[in-house]
């Protein structure tokens, strides 16, 4: 009959050889905790200082143009145009924050 292997060492060594087994798994879960709570805090500073502010100066810069509409609408044209790319590029900013969390991918 084969005997367990914490039997197999004697009565002192096997609290310590499962310790050391504890240790290991633990430090390890919590080097993952880490990092994910790294990528989390990195995640939240990029909506904080790159999208929130785009986002806002986007709502402001639609006020300018609907003030410019009537009096200079070719210089309104021309920063919608600008606006729209603004928020491409804001869109896909989110998407790459989405995707990074884990979220599924767009459907087909």
């Amino acid at each position: 009959m084969v005997q367990p292997a914490c039997s197999r060492l004697d009565d002192d060594s096997a609290p310590a050889v499962r310790w050391n087994q504890v240790r290991a798994v633990l430090a390890g879960g919590n080097a993952s905790v880490a990092a994910r709570q790294d990528e989390r805090h990195r995640l939240g500073r990029d909506l904080y200082d790159r999208i929130g502010p785009a986002l806002g100066a986007v709502g402001a810069r639609i006020n300018l143009v609907r003030s410019l509409v009537e009096s200079d609408p070719d210089t309104a044209a021309a920063m919608l145009g600008q606006l729209r790319t603004d928020l491409q590029i804001a869109v896909a900013d989110v998407r790459r924050l989405v995707w990074a969390l884990g979220a599924p991918s767009e459907p087909d």
